[in-house]
């Protein structure tokens, strides 16, 4: 089982979760173009919601561990994310600018498949936790 696997299931089951996803080098192996991802790189992960970050910080601890991986999340609020998107805050635009390996609160995740989705995707994608 692979990492994304891994926390999937692992943050599926963690109250408050609206949206989890992997991004930036790890996600660059699954697609076509040259991968910067090496055996050395960190997991960096979004998770969206109201959530115990201690939860998380234990999921990232655990799958890193069984994966010996760094796994580095960041956590924010549904409200948060929608004001960073709506503001065009550069952390986020980066983030959506490119191709994310969709975890938790996505349609149809397989773990395996990257899903590129403009802004708008995400806002609507977070209405309903609003």
């Amino acid at each position: 089982i692979g990492i994304a696997p891994l926390l999937g299931r692992a943050l599926a089951e963690v109250k408050g979760v609206h949206l989890a996803f992997v991004y930036g080098s790890y996600v660059s192996v699954f697609g076509k173009a040259e991968s910067t991802w090496s055996g050395d790189s960190d997991v960096d992960l979004l998770v969206v919601g109201d959530v115990d970050p201690r939860a998380v910080s234990r999921i990232a601890r655990d799958v890193g561990a069984r994966t010996s991986r760094q796994i580095n999340y960041t956590i924010l609020a549904v409200k948060e994310v929608v004001g960073k998107i709506a503001h065009r805050d550069s952390f986020i635009a980066d983030v959506l600018s490119k191709p994310v390996l969709p975890l938790v609160g996505f349609p149809k995740s397989d773990y395996t498949t990257p899903t590129r989705r403009k802004s708008e995707d995400f806002m609507k994608l977070l209405e309903r936790h609003e």
